[in-house]
């Protein structure tokens, strides 16, 4: 049935068949692996100011969704911008953003949780004399393949620390 998310009964590894919703064409029972990734592990990024460590991308994913971990500096801002046909959302883990989506204005600490639509203009600052972290979700995957075409790849933290 179209919509429908089957299980796998596989012991040794995670396997997700995917049911792909906005086709419904019978495409489903693609079988992916799940993986786990190691606390600091992930490609990283610096784009635009901030540090961005890859978690899943949408080649991960079928395409569905993209997680990222994002540190911005104090002071950073994020401009006004849209993701086109991609709905954004921002746990924050530390620090504060003050930011907006369309005419709505909203501060946002660690513990919070942001839904920024699709089409949206949208941007924030942060305002913590900390850095702000925050765990990016995006969907369909779009954003990963903006940071990773235009990002400066950096080495993962714990490759950052000198010896």
């Amino acid at each position: 049935m179209c919509g429908t998310v089957a299980r796998s009964t596989v012991p040794a590894r995670f396997v997700v068949l995917l049911n792909r919703e906005s086709s419904c064409s019978g495409d489903y029972g693609r079988a992916m692996s799940g993986y786990v990734l190691a606390a600091g592990g992930g490609d990283g990024y610096d784009w635009h100011g901030a540090r961005i460590v890859m978690k899943a991308r949408g080649a991960d994913t079928d395409g569905q969704l993209a997680v990222m971990e994002s540190t911005y500096p104090s002071m950073l801002t994020v401009p006004a911008h849209v993701h086109e046909g991609e709905d954004e959302t921002l746990y924050v883990l530390a620090g504060e953003l003050r930011g907006f989506c369309g005419d709505e204005h909203w501060t946002a600490g660690p513990g919070s949780f942001v839904f920024v639509p699709r089409d949206r203009p949208h941007g924030f600052v942060v305002t913590s004399d900390e850095s702000a972290r925050a765990l990016v979700v995006v969907g369909p995957a779009r954003l990963d393949s903006q940071v990773a075409s235009s990002g400066v790849r950096v080495a993962p933290p714990s490759e950052d620390r000198p010896a």
